[in-house]
């Protein structure tokens, strides 16, 4: 029987989970990071989890207890997004620490043992999105490298030229093409980005790029250009450094 208080740290052991601090770290397939916290909610302790590509660029920071960033919480399996919800009646209803582990053991460690590859992280979180937020975010640079190392390079230029576009600069020439979508939920996913792209430019165009910007201009040319050299050079080094960061945080 597992601990009913609190996430189980002999289940998540023999999982692959290390625990550090009051969080659990693991890798998969030697290019999947995954991380499962417990963290303070304003209905109390909510169990959430994340995954991340090893051909992201990761911050030291996100490899503690205090730093780590799980970006879903177990109760978005419920289609809910938060713990709070009022009953018909106007009451408060709470979902508690034992009903949250039951949906962490019951559903979200099997959808955690399921994402071993990139494309399976792209798809994972087009589920997790939708189930959390009710749409898929494409402005999310943490979506970049997946869609990068399976040569959806469609996609990778929508994730940059979404991120552009908020920051205010008008980069997106990009023609969707949805007959390439696997399935019903990305073709709805592809619509979103239109919405996205003309919601952002409503903002006010900006006119000095940062750095960071400009970098993202780069990046943006080299997918449009479908450079195969740079692509794999740009992931590798990414790759090697995350695994020293990984190896120094004693995660692998």
């Amino acid at each position: 029987m597992y601990n009913k208080e609190q996430i189980d740290s002999e289940f998540m052991k023999t999982h692959g989970f290390r625990k550090k601090g009051t969080a659990f770290f693991r890798v998969l397939a030697s290019e999947i990071l995954q991380v499962v916290k417990t963290e303070k909610g304003r209905g109390g302790a909510e169990i959430q989890f994340g995954v991340f590509s090893l051909y992201s660029e990761l911050l030291p920071q996100w490899l503690t207890s205090s730093g780590c960033i799980p970006r879903y919480h177990v109760i978005a399996f419920l289609g809910r997004r938060s713990v709070l919800s009022l009953d018909p009646s106007g009451r408060v209803e709470i979902i508690g620490m034992k009903e949250q582990l039951d949906i962490f053991y019951q559903k979200a460690v099997p959808w955690l043992d399921s994402i071993i590859t990139q494309e399976q992280l792209c798809d994972g979180q087009l589920i997790m999105d939708t189930c959390a937020g009710g749409k898929y975010l494409w402005n999310d640079m943490l979506k970049f490298a997946p869609f990068l190392k399976i040569r959806d390079w469609q996609c990778a230029e929508m994730v940059l030229s979404a991120i552009l576009e908020q920051h205010g600069f008008t980069v997106s020439t990009l023609q969707v093409d949805t007959g390439s979508c696997k399935s019903d939920t990305w073709k709805n996913a592809f619509g979103l980005y239109n919405d996205d792209i003309e919601l952002f430019r409503r903002f006010p165009r900006c006119k000095q790029k940062t750095t960071g910007d400009l970098h993202k201009e780069f990046i943006l040319e080299k997918v449009r250009a479908r450079d195969e050299a740079w692509a794999e050079s740009y992931l590798e080094e990414i790759y090697q450094k995350n695994r020293k960061l990984l190896r120094e945080a004693r995660i692998i």
